[in-house]
């Protein structure tokens, strides 16, 4: 790698009204591929000394589609239903594959002849999100953002319980494990009911820089959170890593029908492409929830996970290929600045003019970058 030498004139902070060079500027809006996926999942175990009861209520919905509006919205439908599962009492030792590949388009495919499988989590870079409900299996086609490594996790409903497997994962890679389960085998799936909701898809492109207000409903519960400071940081998305921006929110709400207490995270991540265009984001809601009561001889247990993940993708945006990473702030902001010899700029703050230099032989980039009509020079 070539010397690079970054802030050649040090840093200097100033006010540019005069300056309205803009590399982000377009003739017309972009269109947005949109990713959107949410997964609701409770696993509710009533037992007493005669019988035990497993409910299991799955809601699903998946939008794909490409829009021109980045204010705009859609409202989609979801089913949820609801199963009872009968199991066979008998406790078996299930031995057999999981086939996991991540891909860098954020496609996910899962394979695996052990019975019983009801959720599929992703947890990457400390995010663990539902991508996958259902009941018993085998093959799952579905999304996931995976920030270049992560963990798998695959859950088995085993009476009473839930058994988890874990496994690392990669993009671009296929994973193969043999594993081994001792289960009690679904042998009866009967439908309960079935009712749909709705839910609201937003495709506002977050502001560099600027709080964002979270908010999301898993059944009949809701939840808002209003983000607290900023991560730059550089991320995958789409195969690339890139300068991106954080924002993470919680909160906590009282269930209405799981009756215990709820946990809902919240965190978007915007990614920048050549000079400090939004190449897209995802963002992330979810909730967990376990409850165990008992009341004299009957028991009374409820799992519950909720996710909603929405990918977007900025078209004709592209990435460069970072050689070099340096970190400054502004106003006490973050930023992350990225580069190539090709005299390519990108970064989490708004990049107003970039322009290569040499001096003593040693290549440099000149940057002007703005947060809030604050410019600073690198």
């Amino acid at each position: 790698m070539r010397n690079v030498s970054w802030f050649l004139i040090g840093f200097l902070v100033l006010s540019l009204p005069f300056l309205v060079i803009s590399s982000a500027t377009s003739a017309s809006s972009p269109t947005m591929h949109v990713l959107y996926e949410r997964y609701g999942s409770i696993y509710h175990v009533t037992s007493s000394p005669l019988l035990q009861t497993v409910e299991y209520t799955v809601s699903a919905v998946t939008y794909n589609a490409t829009v021109t509006n980045e204010t705009g919205s859609t409202v989609i439908t979801y089913n949820k239903t609801t199963y009872l599962l009968t199991f066979s009492n008998v406790v078996k030792n299930f031995t057999g594959e999981i086939d996991a590949t991540v891909m860098s388009n954020m496609s996910l495919d899962v394979k695996t002849n052990i019975p019983n499988l009801i959720r599929v989590l992703v947890n990457s870079s400390g995010e663990l999100s539902l991508v996958w409900a259902g009941i018993n299996a085998s093959e799952i086609n579905t999304f996931a953002y995976v920030n270049g490594t992560g963990y798998l996790l695959l859950q088995f409903a085993n009476g009473s319980s839930i058994t988890t497997i874990t496994i690392p994962i990669k993009v671009n890679e296929t994973v193969s494990e043999k594993v081994s389960l001792t289960l009690e085998e679904v042998n009866q799936e009967q439908v309960k009911t079935i009712v749909t909701g709705k839910s609201v898809v937003q495709f506002n492109v977050p502001r560099r820089y600027t709080p964002i207000f979270f908010n999301t409903e898993f059944n009949g519960t809701y939840s808002n959170s209003t983000s607290h400071g900023y991560i730059a940081t550089m991320a995958y998305f789409n195969g690339s890593l890139t300068p991106a921006l954080v924002w993470k929110g919680e909160g906590i709400a009282l269930g209405r029908f799981l009756r215990g207490q709820m946990e809902f995270n919240f965190e978007t991540i915007e990614f920048y492409g050549v000079n400090g265009t939004v190449l897209g984001y995802v963002h992330e809601s979810t909730a967990n929830s376990t409850v165990m009561l008992t009341l004299g001889k009957i028991s009374v247990s409820s799992f519950g996970y909720f996710s909603e993940v929405k990918i977007i993708t900025i078209n004709g945006v592209k990435p460069i290929k970072a050689e070099f990473v340096a970190h400054t702030y502004i106003n006490g902001l973050p930023v992350v600045i990225a580069g190539n010899s090709s005299g390519n700029i990108t970064s989490t703050a708004n990049v107003m003019l970039s322009h290569k230099v040499v001096v003593n032989s040693t290549l440099g980039v000149l940057a002007y970058l703005n947060i809030n009509s604050t410019v600073k020079v690198v």
